[in-house]
């Protein structure tokens, strides 16, 4: 008899959780649909708007929200505690090496050194190419990594629109062309998170991939927030 009492709870056990977390996306295909993105290589899902627009479903609408670098902890929390979004509530800012991952650049920029070498017909100055890279926190403990600091295949175009100017997945992230407002190199900038309390944020500017400490960045630069959560 206490087997099957114990058995009985189980499965009523069984039956209530499904139902509760068989709410929420959990197919790529499913977060896809409901705004979210899950990345591949981190298992990360990220938010394809930017904080302060809409999903309709099928894209974003609305303006992004520019907060203060020193209020944007405070926001992500003020933002989980009125509801989140696609049911969740563990939304956060991103990691500088999170939000580094996603840029997308076919050709990162070098510099070019040329050193005296000997040759079989003489020493020639010979051209070496090395990829510029940043130290940046590496998000686990106080470890860094290095980088690609930026790209060098940039697009001069006036056309924001075009997928060549911006250095992240457009058709993941729509919401940095689905703006009304101007598009700025200002504006094309995420923040992510403080590696320690009262530390300066990093940033990440889309239109050039380019990564910089900002420890001067105020409210009226306004730079955007990609929000992301741990995937399970």
């Amino acid at each position: 008899m206490a087997k099957l009492k114990l058995l009985t709870a189980s499965a009523l056990l069984f039956c209530l959780y499904p139902i509760t977390t068989s709410l929420y996306a959990e197919t790529d295909a499913e977060l896809m649909a409901s705004g979210q993105w899950r990345d591949p290589k981190t298992g990360l899902i990220w938010m394809r708007c930017l904080v302060g627009q809409k999903w309709t479903g099928k894209t974003c609408t609305g303006e992004s929200m520019g907060i203060k670098g020193s209020d944007s902890i405070k926001y992500m929390n003020i933002f989980n505690q009125a509801g989140g979004f696609a049911g969740y509530r563990d939304w956060r800012l991103p990691t500088i090496a999170e939000l580094s991952a996603i840029r997308r650049c076919n050709k990162w920029r070098v510099e070019t050194t040329y050193n005296s070498e000997l040759t079989a017909t003489g020493y020639q100055n010979i051209a070496h190419e090395k990829t510029v890279t940043i130290t940046i926190p590496s998000g686990k403990g106080s470890n860094k990594v290095s980088v690609p600091h930026q790209c060098g295949d940039l697009i001069e175009t006036n056309a924001k629109n075009d997928p060549r100017y911006w250095k992240i997945n457009l058709t993941i992230f729509p919401g940095f062309v689905s703006r009304s407002s101007p598009i700025t190199s200002q504006n094309s900038i995420a923040t992510s998170l403080p590696t320690q309390a009262n530390q300066p944020l990093w940033l990440v500017n889309f239109y050039d991939a380019h990564i910089a400490e900002a420890p001067n960045y105020t409210s009226s630069d306004s730079p955007t927030i990609l929000a992301v959560r741990n995937g399970k």
